[in-house]
């Protein structure tokens, strides 16, 4: 390893050496660009996040949020003249939570809520109160909606319709809501923010008159100008909703009993609603009575005697024996209040008027047991039975509940282990491809990378430009005659003269100057 080590640095080092002034003044710029991008990609990923923690504040607010976060050590940032702070993100959770013990703040940029009512203007009429009221209601919807994590800031607007004396003519409020939010909303979130402001909103606002839409135009929810198609809409979701829970329901204890299976549910929903009222009427109480009785009576016994005695009997005298009168009557008159029992029944719209289910069961898998008895290592896949079928069959019965028609149940079978088929199935399998084979996606990954490798190395030698290496011309020296030789050493010992005795020899090219002159 040492060796290696060694050979590595000698082969840079010397590759170092051959490269022009250009190529290493190049690299080394290189090398000083790629440290300062380094350092300052750790230096300012090592500085906190600012995001915005509150904004639009009032200045005192804004004061006492600054004096509270340097109590706290969080560090701040003053933005937009102190009506704007931001801090780091991860003690905006902290921020907010110390500021909302202490009630700060208070206005946040928002309308004001029901303190707009502690300062009462003796002039004020009807219509400023209204007006007022509306203002309240508003600016603590918008304190609502901002306590939800998705929401950064909100705008609440309510147009509220006036109170008619007929419910024909009453129209309903309207009201938009723009938020400005995290990131994307899901369907319960949007849910959330429709219903706070149609509970809070007023009396005359449903969820079928607010607009919510985002800070940059995108509309969560609108008012369906189709009243039908609003409701439309409502039923689909209650019947998708229905269909995937009864879906999720079965495939789940499918999974607990491991049998792979896929289902399907579609329910046939009846949306009408049926009310059914039926009036008993019992006798009650007597609550007055009237009786009334008449009698006459006045009876006279007939005459005994021989028969036709009283035939001559003269008519002053009467006629013996006479007749009676008997006269009676009888007269109850009462007076009942009657007991009624009201009997209403009444059959709620969404009711689920007959399911279809479909069902994809995958059977059982025996080993192959070879003509010696013993098993192969393959298996053979057992379709389902009819009394299987007929099992799940009536556990989905059971599983999904009652409806108003008989439930249609369809169950195929399928087999899902497509490395189990046997050799008769085979040909409805798919054809595993050669490149799809793991060891082989390995190595083609593996040879990927050192052709990559290999490029990227090629590349850099094309970069780096190699000086030529100079080749030592031989020159062939001529010979040296004897009286060359002769004048070499001559000087030789001139120059050695020179450098031990420079007196001597300074005088004597001084005589040589003098003869000459």
């Amino acid at each position: 390893m040492l060796e290696f080590l060694r050979k590595l640095v000698a082969g840079v080092v010397e590759a170092w050496r051959r490269l022009t002034i250009s190529a290493r003044v190049q690299i080394a710029l290189a090398g000083l660009l790629t440290l300062a991008l380094i350092a300052g990609a750790v230096f300012f990923g090592a500085q906190p996040q600012y995001a915005r923690l509150y904004d639009r504040l009032d200045p005192s607010e804004s004061n006492e949020i600054v004096v509270w976060l340097a109590d706290s050590d969080i560090s701040y940032r003053i933005r937009q003249g102190g009506s704007a702070i931001d801090v780091p993100v991860r003690d905006i959770p902290q921020a907010r939570i110390g500021l909302a013990a202490l009630n700060l703040p208070k206005s946040q940029g928002i309308a004001p809520g029901f303190e707009i009512f502690n300062d009462r203007d003796l002039m004020s009429n009807r219509f400023l109160q209204d007006v007022d009221y509306m203002r309240a209601i508003q600016g603590e919807l918008q304190r609502m909606l901002n306590q939800f994590d998705f929401v950064r800031k909100s705008f609440v607007f309510i147009r509220e319709a006036p109170e008619q004396l007929f419910v024909s003519d009453q129209r309903p409020s309207q009201a938009t809501v723009i938020l400005d939010t995290t990131g994307l909303l899901t369907d319960s979130q949007v849910k959330a923010v429709v219903h706070t402001v149609s509970s809070f909103g007023g009396a005359n606002l449903s969820s079928k008159n607010i607009a919510v839409s985002t800070s940059d135009g995108t509309i969560l929810h609108s008012p369906s100008e189709d009243e039908f198609a609003s409701l439309a809409n409502e039923k689909l979701g209650v019947q998708v909703a229905l269909e995937r829970e009864r879906e999720n329901k079965i495939r789940k204890i499918f999974d607990n009993l491991g049998v792979n299976a896929v289902i399907s549910v579609s329910a046939l929903m009846d949306w009408t609603s049926e009310e059914r009222r039926t009036l008993t009427v019992t006798e009650g109480t007597v609550v007055s009575s009237l009786i009334s009785e008449s009698s006459t009576k006045n009876i006279e016994q007939p005459p005994e005697g021989a028969p036709g005695a009283i035939a001559n009997i003269p008519s002053e005298l009467g006629r013996p024996g006479g007749t009676g009168i008997e006269t009676s009557d009888s007269e109850i008159l009462e007076n009942f209040d009657p007991s009624e029992t009201v009997t209403s029944t009444t059959t709620p719209p969404g009711t689920v008027q007959k399911y279809l289910i479909s069902a994809f069961i995958e059977g059982t898998y025996t080993p192959v047991v070879g003509d010696d008895g013993v098993e192969t290592g393959e298996t053979a896949y057992q379709a389902l039975s009819d009394d299987d079928i007929d099992r799940y069959r009536a556990f989905i019965l059971n599983a999904v509940g009652p409806a108003k028609e008989p439930t249609d149940i369809a169950i195929y079978d399928h087999p899902f282990r497509l490395d189990r088929i046997t050799a008769a199935q085979v040909s409805l399998a798919v054809p595993v491809l050669w490149w799809q084979i793991p060891m082989l996606q390995w190595g083609l990954q593996f040879a990927a990378m050192v052709i990559a490798l290999l490029l990227i190395r090629f590349l850099m030698r094309r970069a780096m430009v190699m000086p030529a290496e100079e080749e030592e011309e031989l020159v062939e020296l001529p010979e040296v005659s004897a009286a060359e030789l002769r004048r070499q050493e001559i000087a030789s010992e001139v120059e050695r003269l020179s450098m031990e005795e420079p007196e001597m020899v300074a005088a004597l090219l001084r005589s040589w100057i003098a003869e000459e002159d």
